[in-house]
């Protein structure tokens, strides 16, 4: 089996920071696939890419996310890489990345980024990735951690998955009514990824050169651009605000008249509830990520289990069943907040503390 496979998916991209883009991928590493995806690009880029050694694969134009997907579909390799066409890797970059994955078994591994321009390159200091080692198991809450101000843990660029999560994540993706995403669709597929990884870690040794430029397609030049990337990243948003409220389901506490308890649903982070019209005691079972699932003991008791959760209106993120603010145009901030308070109240694994 091929040890690595890096995607690149290009679209009108000059043809000379292609091959800048090629040539440092390939650094020497015969054994590595490079598949470049080209998303209905005005021209061929056929014989570049092939020159290089690399799968060579035109499809339509449908956007980056589609071209993504369909490279990680094609993808042969133990592990995965992502590569912008229009950036570079520092020499033998991946190499680094994929012998960490195997030292700490891990499913995800994050390396240095720096920002690339014509004079010179620079690394952003606030990124704490830059400054720590680690290797965790809650994967899940690092990657909330930072509520989006840090662009290491939610860019795919800077990372090699193992193939098995990283397909797994991307079915997950096609699962919703994902149109041409162009923007923020690295978030889109890391959250899943992240989801369901059980081991993270990163390096240091080398870095990944995020080029600066007036054409790249994610510059903002125009409303019409700027009003796509709002939809396209509320779209996002959504998805990933559906998919934790059914990973940490909770009670909904509906107050009565009198103040009392008038009804009660038996809704824990695990993924139990009562079918409506059953005995409290009979739980049905969701598919959920197997770290996330406990049995069915912890809701045994549901009046005790209901009392440990906020019961008035307005307190904290947990509120009438909603984990998160009604606002469609939600951002990490909302998310991250509710997934803490979501902690603090079940602890980890999503059992009630």
């Amino acid at each position: 089996m091929v040890k690595l496979s890096v995607i690149i998916c290009v679209y009108n991209t000059d043809s000379d920071m292609l091959e800048q883009c090629l040539k440092s991928v390939r650094g020497g590493l015969m054994d590595t696939e490079i598949i470049v995806v080209d998303d209905g690009s005005a021209v061929s880029y056929a014989q570049l890419v092939q020159s290089f050694g690399a799968k060579y694969v035109r499809t339509e134009n449908c956007g980056t996310l589609h071209a993504r997907l369909l490279g990680v579909s094609l993808a042969q390799g133990q592990y995965v890489a992502f590569v912008d066409a229009d950036d570079e890797v520092s020499f033998c970059y991946h190499s680094g990345l994929c012998a960490v994955a195997e030292r700490e078994n891990a499913d995800i591994v994050l390396g240095d980024w720096a920002f690339l321009t014509p004079k010179t390159a620079y690394v952003c200091q606030n990124d704490s990735t830059i400054k720590e080692t680690f290797v965790t198991s809650d994967c899940l809450q690092r990657y909330f951690q930072h509520a989006g101000k840090e662009h290491s843990w939610y860019v795919l660029w800077n990372k090699v998955f193992r193939r098995t999560l990283l397909q797994q994540a991307c079915q997950q993706v096609q699962m919703h009514p994902i149109g041409r995403q162009v923007f923020a669709e690295d978030v889109l597929i890391t959250f899943f990824a992240f989801l369901y990884a059980s081991r993270v870690a990163n390096v240091h040794l080398g870095y990944y050169f995020y080029r600066l430029h007036a054409s790249q397609q994610t510059n903002v030049n125009s409303f019409e651009r700027f009003s796509a990337h709002v939809s396209q990243s509320a779209f996002v948003f959504d998805v990933m605000r559906s998919e934790l409220e059914k990973l940490f389901r909770t009670v909904a506490v509906f107050i009565g008249k009198r103040g009392g308890f008038s009804r009660r649903k038996a809704i824990c982070a695990t993924g139990f509830w009562p079918e409506r019209g059953q005995k409290s005691d009979v739980f049905r079972r969701q598919s959920l990520p197997q770290a996330h699932v406990a049995s069915a003991k912890h809701c045994r008791n549901r009046r005790r289990f209901a009392t440990t959760l906020p019961q008035k209106a307005g307190s904290g993120n947990i509120c009438a069943g909603r984990l998160f603010p009604k606002n469609r145009f939600g951002s990490f901030r909302h998310i991250a907040s509710a997934f803490s308070s979501l902690r603090q109240t079940f602890g980890k694994g999503g059992v009630a503390s």
